[in-house]
């Protein structure tokens, strides 16, 4: 038997049918009867699989089958019908809310040699899900004990296509930098629909990956972004890939706050087959100052040029230094506020500032203990310091601590406190810049016991 192995999402909308009496049954990995014209089973990661009978049917073997899909994701259904043809053949998959995601009707397709395979994938969000299946035939003295089989799974993933989207009103939402998966099939027209609203201005490329399989190698895709008028948008570009070139880009521009749509075609021949694809957005210029740049904080002062290592984000996507950026660093060799300049280019105008810090050397602190009195000492910290702070407390952990202030020219410090009491000390250095305080780390806390 030739299995087609597809996917599917439709688009078409259909007055509700009733589902009633929904209730909870043990799926299985193996083959189980369906007892009778309506079957409730769970759904789950595995394979749930019928066969279906309704005693011995005869010309009329239809049934309704009842699922719950927990969450958004993709579902597949699998039907195969025993008899090679019926009057009537149909298979139609619907939500609680009406929305239809697969309508075949099969009664003109025909195996002489295999019983007939349908093989379908949908993306879907969380609903109870009725599966229609319509089998019929007008050979009144033939009895079937088994009519047909289906097979159902379930993958959940925030990534797929929610049908039915094949209208720009029932557009999945895409955002940038996060690959939808979505699928054709003749139920949907072959057309998807995808809304992308823009929180910047500047330029979108959106790529198309085809999954091509052995039977769809002739395929052609096409996608085409469109500018919702209403909104003022503009801007639009399409292009198409075949079935042996796999993917496809294009860009469009943006403006802030509008919306566009993405529209996903797929023919082969004429004929709309059953084929699946990934779809990505990517910013791919715009103004900087929508960028973010990530950098070291801190850098400490060597009198040499200081270098923190920084990355540009835009919209979630990394830039490239030389490529979509040029930078270059500013006041970055004394104590105070250094800065890194992004400018971009190729599509990305515009510039954006990073600061960063350069603090003091912190200073080693030494000590010694003489009668009644606690000596400290410490190294000089250059770059220009303003003056140094020492800090004590009778703990480690330096809880309650007190701060005496010295000058820059000044390198140690008495303290008499009381005789026979441990206490920890620690400093650290700093430099007043137009009224801005930079301060180097505080040296590790060292312990004393004052002498009496």
């Amino acid at each position: 038997m030739r299995r087609i192995i597809a996917s599917l999402l439709l688009t078409v909308m259909v007055s509700a049918l009733s589902f009633s009496g929904l209730v909870s049954a043990a799926g299985s990995t193996l083959w189980k009867w369906a007892d009778g014209k309506n079957t409730t089973f769970d759904l789950g990661q595995a394979p749930t699989r019928y066969n279906y009978r309704l005693g011995k049917c005869k010309m009329d073997c239809s049934a309704d089958f009842f699922t719950y899909v927990k969450a958004r994701g993709v579902f597949q259904l699998g039907v195969q019908f025993a008899r090679s043809a019926g009057t009537e053949r149909r298979v139609i998959v619907e939500k609680s809310n009406g929305d239809v995601l697969i309508d075949e009707d099969w009664t003109e397709r025909k195996n002489n040699y295999n019983p007939l395979f349908l093989s379908r994938w949908v993306g879907t969000d969380k609903t109870n899900i009725r599966i229609h299946v319509i089998d019929k035939y007008d050979d009144v003295w033939s009895e079937m004990d088994e009519a047909y089989r289906i097979v159902t799974r379930f993958r959940e993933t925030d990534t797929a296509e929610v049908e039915p989207n094949n209208s720009q009103e029932m557009a999945t939402p895409i955002t940038l930098n996060k690959e939808m998966e979505g699928y054709y099939s003749p139920s949907d027209n072959g057309v998807d629909y995808y809304k992308f609203t823009a929180d910047y201005s500047g330029w979108v490329t959106a790529h198309l990956s085809a999954i091509v399989t052995a039977y769809h190698k002739t395929a052609y895709y096409s996608i085409e972004a469109i500018g919702n008028d209403s909104e003022g948008g503009a801007g639009w570009a399409g292009g198409t890939i075949d079935g042996d070139k796999e993917d496809y880009n294009i860009g469009f521009t943006v403006q802030k706050g509008k919306t566009y749509y993405l529209k996903i075609t797929c023919r082969e021949n004429n004929i709309i087959p059953m084929a699946a694809y990934k779809l990505a957005l990517s910013p791919n210029g715009g103004d900087m100052k929508d960028a973010t740049v990530y950098a070291e904080k801190v850098k400490v002062f060597s009198g040499a040029e200081l270098k923190p290592s920084f990355a540009v984000n835009f919209k979630g996507m990394k830039l490239n230094w030389g490529t979509q950026y040029t930078a270059w660093y500013e006041n970055n060799t004394q104590i105070g506020q250094g800065r890194i300049k992004v400018v971009g280019k190729n599509g990305f105008s515009g510039s954006i500032l990073k600061t960063f810090e350069i603090v003091p050397k912190t200073p080693y602190l030494a000590m010694n203990t003489t009668s009644g009195k606690i000596n400290t000492w410490w190294n000089k910290s250059y770059g220009g310091v303003s003056g140094y702070q020492i800090a004590y407390a009778p703990n480690a952990d330096m809880t309650g601590e007190k701060r005496v202030t010295v000058k820059a020219n000044k390198l140690s410090a008495g303290f008499s406190l009381i005789k026979g009491k441990t206490y920890w000390f620690k400093v650290r250095a700093f430099k007043n810049v137009n009224g801005r305080f930079y301060y180097s780390a505080w040296s590790q806390p060292r312990g004393i016991k004052e002498a009496y």
